[in-house]
């Protein structure tokens, strides 16, 4: 059994050889396209929409900051890391008996950068700025689906957007 399906011209000339849960189903679909569009339901879009905006402004900015902070601190470890590598191979060309300051000098820097590799790992990991990041990408992805979703529905004519109380129940629902 065989299912053609013609392309309609318009709305009210649908020719269709399926089954009838499939004709039901259509006849649903289109029933319910652009129902539901009173000015209380555009409303609550439309508000929903701007406190979407809201978050998606504040996750970037937060986005922004730990991205940020990630960098300097990447950028001050390679520095560290490459002092510390540079004073460890001058250690060990030198002996303590010709130059007693200069690797006494030697130890303490290594010493010094070291601890300082330490403690910006350390801050790094206690304060969660790789955690918190990707947890803000994540719920900045959210944001913008659930307005694209809303601005999508408004920008599309009344008659072919989806039922506005079908959009309302599924975003409160997730959001």
């Amino acid at each position: 059994m065989s299912t053609e399906i013609e392309i309609p011209s318009s709305k009210n000339n649908f020719n269709a050889k399926s089954s009838s849960k499939e004709s039901e189903l259509l006849n649903e679909l289109e029933r319910n396209l652009g129902t539901d569009w009173n000015v209380s339901n555009i409303l609550t879009l439309v508000e929903w929409l701007n406190i979407a905006s809201l978050y998606i402004l504040l996750l970037d900015k937060q986005i922004s900051y730990y991205r940020k902070i990630l960098n300097q601190i990447t950028i001050y470890g390679l520095v560290v890391s490459t002092i510390t590598s540079t004073v460890s191979l001058s250690q060990l060309s030198m002996s303590e008996a010709e130059y007693p300051n200069l690797t006494m000098a030697l130890k303490v820097a290594f010493s010094i950068t070291s601890i300082f590799t330490t403690i910006t790992t350390g801050a790094l990991k206690v304060m969660k700025i790789q955690e918190n990041l990707e947890t803000s990408l994540e719920y900045y992805k959210k944001w913008n689906n659930f307005a694209s979703e809303i601005s999508g529905q408004l920008q599309i004519p009344i008659e072919i957007r989806k039922n506005a109380l079908s959009i309302i129940i599924r975003l409160k629902s997730n959001f």
